[in-house]
C-alpha cells in the first residue's frame, strides 16, 4: 500500500475528508476547500492526535533478537496487532505504525 493510500484510509477512519494533489494530502471542508496539509506520517502532533481520536494503543517492546519493535492498534484487536520494527528512526516508525493502524480501521468504515 502506498503512503497516499495509507493517509487516505487513515483520514477516512478519523472522519476527515481529504483532497490530494501531486505532493500533499489536504483536509478539506464540506465544500471541498482545503483547510490543512495533513501528513501524520511526517508530523508527530498529527500522528498523536490521530492515535488519540481513534483510541489507538502503542506497545513498545523487543522481539526475540532484542530489536526494538512496536505493536499498535485498538485494544479490542490486540491479538491481531502487526509487529513494526522500531529502528533506525523511532519517531518515524512510530508515526508509521499509528497511520497503519488507522488505515486498518479505515478499511472497515463504509463511505
Amino acid at each position: 500500500m502506498t503512503d497516499r493510500e495509507l493517509l487516505d484510509l487513515a483520514a477516512k477512519a478519523a472522519g476527515h475528508q481529504t483532497k490530494s494533489d501531486r505532493l500533499n494530502v489536504w483536509l478539506v471542508e464540506d465544500d471541498g476547500s482545503p483547510v490543512e496539509r495533513w501528513n501524520p506520517l511526517a508530523d508527530d502532533s498529527q500522528a498523536l492526535r490521530l492515535a488519540v481520536k481513534l483510541r489507538i494503543c502503542l506497545e513498545f517492546t523487543h522481539c526475540a533478537d532484542d530489536a526494538p519493535v512496536i505493536y499498535c492498534g485498538r485494544d479490542i484487536e490486540r491479538r491481531n496487532w502487526p509487529m513494526v520494527p522500531n529502528f533506525p528512526a523511532a519517531n518515524a516508525t512510530t508515526r508509521r505504525a499509528i497511520v497503519m493502524a488507522a488505515a486498518e480501521i479505515g478499511k472497515t468504515r463504509s463511505d
